[in-house]
């Protein structure tokens, strides 16, 4: 009989200092801007059943993989591309296996302003307002895929002169906030953020075929010591539930992706 207490005084001092391990944790994740918004509803629904602590940090992807190979601690990156997460692979910061594609970005010609003002538009309204409009912003597209993304649509649509009408921002969220400012006539951002607008914006779903698609990468950095936090948080990412949200925020549902 001593020896079951025994046993059983071990199990139950086990699970309480693997509890405060946990508890003590803080996981630090580096997210591209477009989707800083919909990570601080999953952190919330997180820390809600775990007493883990989620640390953000948000830029331009470039920006965040540049700091991540100049040593900034970081547990987990969310990158708006498959490209940057895979060079983070090559620099044999992350496994091959600690990767996937969380999210499918879906990107929207936004018209803040009075040149247009329909709440949705057709491939043909969205050329002429653009003709419309004096300014654009777009996204960096050197360090941005949202950029990248945009510039590729705009390279498609064939339109005179849209070059010289370009206002590039560090990131998307900075695109938004220009968009937001009406410091610009047309604005391409993510579809996730006009979501949180009120109202009906106008706006140009624009068609996947425009661009390249979006896949948003996740990746697990190695660590020298195991991050139970990390990891628990990173499944966390690829549960029915996080996708359920991801896909209401306004990217594709990617079912098909998740490993």
């Amino acid at each position: 009989m001593k020896r079951v207490d025994a046993i059983l005084l071990f199990f139950l001092f086990s699970l309480s200092c693997q509890k405060l391990s946990l508890s003590n944790e803080k996981v630090v994740i580096a997210t591209a801007s477009n989707f800083l918004e919909t990570l601080v509803t999953l952190k919330k629904d997180f820390e809600s059943n775990h007493d883990i602590e989620i640390e953000i940090r948000s830029a331009s992807s470039g920006i965040l993989y540049a700091q991540i190979l100049r040593g900034i601690k970081v547990d987990i990156f969310l990158s708006a591309d498959e490209e940057r997460a895979d060079m983070i692979i090559e620099k044999k910061l992350a496994r091959a296996g600690d990767s996937f594609i969380y999210a499918v970005g879906k990107l929207a010609l936004w018209f803040p302003g009075s040149v247009c003002q329909l709440s949705t538009m057709s491939r043909e309204t969205a050329q002429e307002c653009l003709i419309q409009s004096n300014r654009i912003g777009i996204a960096n597209e050197k360090i941005a895929p949202y950029g990248r993304a945009a510039k590729e649509t705009l390279d498609s649509l064939g339109l005179p002169r849209t070059d010289q009408k370009l206002i590039r921002a560090e990131n998307i969220g900075q695109t938004f906030a220009l968009g937001a400012s009406q410091n610009v006539d047309a604005a391409f951002v993510a579809m996730s953020q006009l979501k949180k607008l009120k109202g009906s914006p106008s706006y140009w779903l624009v068609e996947s075929s425009s661009h390249a698609a979006i896949k948003q990468k996740a990746v697990l950095l190695s660590q020298k010591k195991a991050h139970k936090g990390a990891k628990l948080f990173f499944d966390y990412l690829k549960s029915d539930d996080a996708q359920r949200r991801i896909s209401a925020a306004g990217y594709h549902y990617q079912k098909a992706y998740l490993p």
